[in-house]
């Protein structure tokens, strides 16, 4: 009791200051150095996540004619470098990130015999290695950032399944066809690839990969609009900024060039006036098919986006900002239709630059996010952590449908 007393009294203190117009904060790090900032994700838009690690699982067909979308990320930036002064900042950073999908056509999953025809599933699934400069400068009122960087992919797959189902018209069978067709590219040779999974290690390669590197870059335009026009100085409700982002501004895609196809088929054939299972053979076919094809070829790119955002602060100080965004994303290699929409809105308590609360629901990547993230700064050291509720479904990413964890520190002076 006596901890959560004292946590109020210095909340009840700092509040004045966050309120103050001329209050003390925190000052920015000139220099700063990021380490391990990792963040791991996992999703789906039907059942809690961690049902799947149960020993039984309770599946509701009917549930499933809506279709199963399943979505994961994972991301790390084991070190990264900043110079920041007030009117320009420099920075370096290195990271991997790993992002993949399926979306499953709810007519395979149901198996609905009353709905003949073809349907098609999709998935992706693509990890990167990334070196990037951050960089911001002002011109005029403008702050500008811009961020190039080099990727190569390192891995990439796009798998394609078909689904179809045939019932003549005299009832007497049900056809049903299940195809799956997949190109798995990678930036190493696949005998060193096998021999490492066997367990003989072959590090010869690692640093001369086949794949080409791919370069995109990132440029943001923030406008002190407010400032700029005067309105602040009429109201501290009319405090904001405005700014747009493009991001993964493609240039150069990284070209994977070490092919390797996997084909599976399976057909059946049922009668509806039933059959005994010793002509499982009559009924059932199956094949599949490996290969490795060298002179396979992947353009590859991350996903572009622009978004429109606002930072409004209502009282007029940093100690409370709303921003909300709006944009679009293309997504030409992960998906078959490329556009979606993006949006979201966060939440932000800036107690002196000290401890900084964010709390948001986003949808991002196809994804609804609930997060909330909190930092605490004390200059020398920052530590930051946050969580995130998500799903494809609105109403399931309020429940653990899927989960998000993030973590990092920064040090600096």
């Amino acid at each position: 009791m006596k901890r959560y007393i004292l946590l109020l009294i210095i909340g009840l203190a700092i509040i004045p200051f966050a309120f103050g117009q001329n209050s003390f904060r925190m000052p920015n790090r000139s220099f700063e150095i990021g380490l391990m900032d990792t963040s791991i994700n996992l999703s789906n838009d039907f059942m809690p996540i961690f049902d799947f690690f149960q020993e039984s699982i309770f599946i509701d067909l009917d549930a499933l004619a809506s279709g199963f979308k399943l979505g994961l990320g994972f991301g790390i930036s084991p070190v990264s470098l900043n110079i920041n002064t007030r009117t320009w900042g420099f920075g370096l950073y290195t990271r991997v990130e790993a992002t993949g999908s399926v979306s499953l056509a709810g007519e395979m999953l149901s198996l609905n015999l009353n709905n003949p025809g073809v349907y098609k599933s999709e998935a992706s699934f693509a990890l990167f290695a990334i070196t990037g400069i951050d960089t911001y400068f002002f011109i005029q009122d403008f702050k500008v950032t811009l961020n190039p960087a080099v990727f190569l992919a390192i891995a990439y797959a796009r798998p394609s399944i078909t689904y179809r189902l045939d019932r003549p018209e005299d009832n007497s069978m049900i056809g049903v066809n299940v195809k799956a067709n997949m190109d798995f590219y990678t930036a190493y040779p696949y005998d060193k690839l096998m021999n490492s999974m066997i367990g003989r290690m072959d590090f010869s390669g690692i640093f001369s990969p086949t794949a080409g590197l791919g370069f995109d870059f990132s440029v943001g335009i923030e406008y002190p609009i407010s400032q700029a026009t005067g309105l602040r100085d009429r109201s501290p409700l009319l405090d904001f900024d405005v700014g747009i982002n493009l991001i993964n501004v493609p240039i150069l895609p990284s070209i994977a060039r070490n092919r390797m196809n996997m084909e599976a088929e399976v057909d059946v054939n049922l009668p509806l006036d039933g059959f005994n299972f010793g002509d499982l053979s009559d009924i059932l076919n199956m094949s599949e098919s490996f290969r490795a094809i060298e002179d396979g070829n992947a353009d590859v790119e991350r996903p572009f986006k622009v978004i429109l955002w606002a930072n409004w602060r209502p009282f007029g100080t940093q100690f409370l900002t709303l921003t909300p965004s709006l944009g679009f994303a293309i997504s030409r290699h992960f998906y078959d239709n490329p556009f979606s929409l993006e949006t979201g809105l966060d939440v932000t308590l800036d107690l002196i630059n000290m401890l900084k609360i964010k709390a948001g629901i986003n949808y991002q990547d196809r994804t609804w996010i609930n997060s909330i993230n909190v930092a605490f700064n004390l200059m020398i050291l920052e530590i930051y952590a946050g969580a995130e509720f998500r799903s494809q479904n609105f109403l399931k990413s309020f429940g653990t449908a899927g989960v998000g964890l993030n973590v990092g520190l920064k040090l600096g002076f």
